[in-house]
């Protein structure tokens, strides 16, 4: 019963996330390179997804506790550089306006 009930709260959790998620995509690329930029986006994320459990097990195996705090830490701080690259971009090159296609 309660192996059931967890699986339905996660699954609530995640449905919550991925029904608002295409809409954003959708919105977020033009129409002339929208295919290829949510392709892109799932296949780049997929491949650091797939890596990212065994990185993580790597290195709590070799730090302890201590390993799970590096692996926070790692992914805060690529998380904080992404954030300072795009907010030095100018605005006609934010995330949001990049137009690949154009001349």
């Amino acid at each position: 019963m309660t192996s059931m009930l967890t699986m339905t709260v996660f699954a609530l959790g995640i449905a919550t996330f991925e029904a608002p998620m295409f809409k954003f995509l959708f919105d977020f690329f033009p129409a002339r390179i929208r295919c290829t930029g949510i392709a892109l986006a799932w296949g780049v994320g997929g491949l650091f997804s797939s890596v990212s459990p065994v990185l993580a097990q790597r290195i709590s195996d070799h730090h302890g506790w201590l390993g799970g705090v590096l692996c926070i830490l790692l992914v805060c701080t690529c998380a904080l550089f992404a954030l300072s690259i795009q907010a030095r971009l100018p605005k006609t090159q934010s995330a949001m306006a990049i137009d690949i296609a154009s001349p």
